[in-house]
């Protein structure tokens, strides 16, 4: 969670190549650099990929739409929800134009995690489009290994994401502290995170940024994928060129620029199990320039002492150069990853219904435990400060129509009629 983490045996954190939510804090805790060069869909593009899927057999989906004049969102209750709402307990992160705290829902009890983001700051930093992709995408998917998005609501400075409170820390928090996973629990994670990816995909998203600090580990010791600030809808047959994601991470063809889909998140899932298992990623270089030229060109050592020989070969699978021939690009797609023999122990309805026990959980304490986030941030006060930047015009305001969501709630306009978001 905090600023100056390293790399495990020494190596610095990584530079991430994106404009992801730098600094979210429990959403994404390596406080990296981003930059991004982008030359991707419209989101009229994103539009048809979206919907595209919600013809064949989600019907609940959202569609976009022509903004209302004025959207207002109800729970069952029909009850709007502010911030009034929350009691704010600790901060827990903090970034360029996001900082994340931990709240109590003062009717429920219940402690959640919320992300609080100046319109402005967003709009001066390009990062508009990211965070409305992130909002559309956690309404969009819902599965127990993906952090739940369960308010989102706005004023006219700012926004407000309120999502599950995950208490045990960043997957890399405890990579660091172990150096390295042993193989049948990295192979529970692994199973895990498959049915995350795999859902996003049938749901023509692609993630994009997998690595351990994009993972969360729950106080049952079960992981989560969470920041979606580089996810992209896109279908199987389509490609974009924006160059982003962790430079330990990216793929040949993203380093390319030739374009790439869905097998990014493929390569990426290999590198991060090599990673639990040997505690470093496989091409890994202080010079990231030198990094590149190994993801392009090196050979990929897989060490006896650490990975068995059926978890070897998935891996010189999924870190195949060639997008085409990776292991789930073909004819079945993602079942040649969850049929390879490495997971023929697996029972994948006990792992979707999570009666697995992990044999390793983190030390949490309460609901409330934030011993797994950085003092730097959960000293300070827990305050949503006052914005500083001026009023914005009408024009980017109306960019922010649609935002506001309660889970399993509708929105209307002003003739009391249930409209669709637009996000």
């Amino acid at each position: 969670m905090g600023q100056n983490n390293k790399r495990l045996n020494g190596a610095p954190g990584p530079t991430n190549v994106s404009t992801s939510m730098n600094g979210g804090g429990h959403m994404n805790g390596g406080g990296h650099m981003h930059v991004m060069n982008t030359s991707s869909f419209s989101n009229q593009q994103v539009a048809q990929n979206q919907m595209s899927y919600q013809h064949t057999d989600h019907s609940n989906g959202f569609q976009f739409e022509q903004n209302s004049q004025s959207n207002m969102i109800y729970s069952s209750d029909s009850h709007k929800v502010t911030l009034d709402d929350f009691e704010l307990l600790k901060v827990i992160g903090q970034g360029n134009f996001a900082k994340v705290m931990q709240v109590r829902k003062k009717d429920t009890q219940k402690v959640y995690a919320i992300k609080i983001l100046n319109k402005k700051r967003l709009e001066e930093s390009d990062q508009l489009e990211h965070i409305k992709t992130e909002r559309a995408v956690l309404q969009y998917v819902e599965h127990p290994f993906i952090v739940r998005l369960v308010y989102a609501f706005q004023t006219t400075e700012k926004l407000y994401m309120v999502m599950d409170f995950i208490n045990g820390g960043e997957l890399f928090f405890h990579l660091k502290k172990l150096k390295r996973f042993p193989e049948d629990l990295v192979k529970l994670y692994a199973a895990e995170l498959f049915l995350s990816l795999d859902h996003l995909h049938r749901h023509n998203v692609v993630f994009r940024d997998l690595k351990p600090e994009n993972v969360l580990m729950d106080r049952d010791g079960h992981v989560m994928l969470t920041d979606f600030g580089l996810a992209k809808f896109l279908s199987n047959q389509d490609r974009t060129h924006t160059f982003c994601g962790t430079p330990e991470y990216l793929a040949p063809e993203v380093l390319l620029q030739k374009g790439h889909g869905k097998p990014v998140d493929w390569w990426s899932y290999g590198t991060l199990i090599y990673e639990m298992l040997v505690g470093i990623p496989p091409f890994y270089c202080d010079n990231v320039q030198e990094m590149y030229d190994r993801i392009l060109n090196g050979e990929l050592i897989l060490p006896d002492e650490f990975i068995s020989l059926e978890c070897q070969d998935l891996l010189a699978r999924l870190l195949e150069r060639d997008p085409r021939r990776r292991l789930g690009s073909g004819p079945t797609g993602s079942d040649e990853i969850r049929n390879h023999p490495w997971f023929s122990d697996i029972n994948w309805e006990d792992v979707y219904y999570r009666r697995y026990k992990p044999r390793y959980k983190p030390n949490v304490k309460s609901d409330e435990d934030t011993s797994y986030f950085d003092d730097e941030f959960t000293k300070q006060a827990p305050v949503d400060s006052v914005c500083q930047n001026g009023v914005l015009d009408d024009k980017l305001q109306r960019e922010f129509e649609g935002f506001t969501y309660t889970e399993g709630g509708y929105m209307m306009n002003n003739n009391g009629e249930r409209i669709i978001s637009n996000y």
